[in-house]
């Protein structure tokens, strides 16, 4: 679907960022303030919504022979960022900004919203890793963006770009910049809307891109490479899972930490019976590492050498005769001191991993 672009634009508000119930809530506040009737439900709130805002105020009962726009527009704003746990993104939105970038297109927000107001929520999601602009207007009057989007178009000399949006007016601001339009169903307005504009529909974010269902899990029974694990699997937009035992409990951001009762094989246990086929495993276990193989998975030691079929029969029989030495009283020189250049490896082996 995206591969004949270069450019990705993105909308925000409905598209990235799931603010509608939000807005359905802040509206209604408004609206209750001024003893006007309340939006009955989301469905009644998508067919009255759209652009330009005055006029979706007006469907939604405001009176401007009363009071100015300006008034319930900045009463909207104050309540909409007074706070900021509220503010969630769809369901697999970082993955899909993520899995976009992987395939080397450039990826723009273009938003209605101000910009400093923007930025400010994009920041709390840590998506500018993801993209090469964020957009915004210079007020908070929801001035077209159209023009916005003009200029970085000309400044960029973009000719392939799609914009991605939720609206009829995403719809339109793509015509008005030459781009072509996939619109998003589970956003600011309903899907009949958004067919009538004669573009692709689809019901959520998810249908943009096949994302693979990867997941990284960390055997962190002495693991000297978690928090590379957890940086390069967030940085590709992929689940990273840690498991430990009692003995040994820590949280890292970024990742859902498992905690299992403490057992020489707890932890490879609780691992294999949750990794699945194309999930990488991270492991200094030779056992574990042959498990996760026979389930698909792609183990990889802390070196970043990656387990296969080849090779781990001859590393389980060193681990026999190594263990064999050490019951007949012979003794194993212990590991050396950890080096950055083992770091180095084992960061370019999980990278090319999780690119697959």
């Amino acid at each position: 679907m995206l591969k004949k672009y270069t450019h990705i634009i993105w909308d925000w508000n409905g598209t990235l960022l799931d603010d509608v119930k939000l807005c359905f809530s802040v509206i209604n506040t408004l609206l209750a303030n001024r003893n006007l009737p309340q939006i009955k439900d989301i469905a009644a709130y998508r067919d009255i919504f759209g652009f330009p805002i005055i006029d979706y105020y007006r469907r939604a009962g405001f009176d401007f022979e009363k009071e100015p726009f300006e008034f319930p527009a900045a009463e909207f704003i104050k309540l909409y960022h007074s706070d900021e746990s509220r503010f969630r993104l769809y369901d697999g939105a970082p993955k899909i900004l993520a899995a976009v970038k992987s395939m080397g297109l450039r990826q723009v927000i273009l938003s209605a919203s101000e910009i400093k107001n923007l930025r400010s929520q994009t920041g709390l999601f840590d998506v500018e890793q993801y993209l090469d602009d964020i957009l915004g207007i210079s007020d908070i009057y929801a001035e077209s963006k159209v023009k916005i989007g003009q200029e970085y178009i000309a400044r960029n000399k973009i000719d392939k770009a799609v914009i991605i949006g939720d609206t009829v007016h995403d719809y339109e601001v793509a015509q008005s910049l030459g781009a072509d339009c996939i619109l998003i169903a589970n956003g600011h307005q309903h899907k009949d809307k958004l067919l009538g504009c004669g573009v692709p529909v689809l019901d959520d974010i998810n249908g943009i891109i096949e994302i693979k269902k990867t997941s990284v899990f960390i055997d962190a029974d002495g693991c000297p490479v978690v928090d590379i694990t957890v940086k390069a699997a967030n940085e590709a937009g992929v689940d990273c899972v840690i498991i430990c035992n009692t003995s040994h409990v820590f949280e890292k951001p970024g990742a859902k930490t498992i905690v299992v009762s403490k057992g020489s094989d707890s932890v490879d246990f609780a691992l294999v019976n949750m990794v699945k086929k194309g999930d990488i495993a991270v492991t200094q276990d030779y056992g574990l590492a042959a498990m996760c193989l026979a389930r698909g998975a792609f183990p990889v030691n802390q070196n970043g050498m990656v387990y296969t079929d080849k090779n781990i029969d001859g590393l389980l029989y060193q681990r026999y005769e190594a263990k064999k030495l050490r019951m007949a009283g012979g003794r194993l020189k212990g590991p050396s001191k950890r080096t950055a250049e083992q770091d180095a490896a084992f960061e370019l082996t999980l990278r090319r991993l999780l690119s697959v």
